[in-house]
């Protein structure tokens, strides 16, 4: 039987990840919930986006590309823990980590497993 490795999923340091996931959640929010459009960080989102991408469809269209790009990015931290030998348990908190962060999330497994290798 193959040995299972246990590398839980945390919060990467630094900025970006809480940046990232910001981005991520006030994006969704001014794409696809009009009654949020007034609320502060959003109505700058909208404000910034029709500027930007010519109208709230080109923002809808940002965000779902952001979300496929996140499917993407998940599926292949999936198959960074599985060729690492991740318990199932740990593998499911990192894709869904990934899916609201995105890259700096792999960075961070990256990271740790470079350490763990070393």
């Amino acid at each position: 039987m193959a040995r299972v490795d246990k590398i839980k999923p945390h919060w990467p340091g630094g900025f970006l990840s809480f940046l990232a996931a910001g981005g991520m959640m006030f994006g969704l929010l001014t794409a696809f919930f009009p009654p949020c459009r007034i609320l502060f960080p959003m109505n700058v989102f909208l404000y910034i986006g029709v500027h930007v991408l010519g109208s709230v469809r080109g923002i809808q269209i940002m965000m779902l590309l952001a979300v496929v790009i996140h499917a993407f990015e998940a599926y292949l931290i999936r198959q960074i823990c599985k060729n690492h030998n991740l318990n199932k348990e740990d593998v499911l908190g990192w894709v869904w980590l990934t899916l609201v962060i995105g890259y700096p999330a792999i960075a961070e497994l990256k990271h740790v497993l470079s350490l763990k290798n070393a």
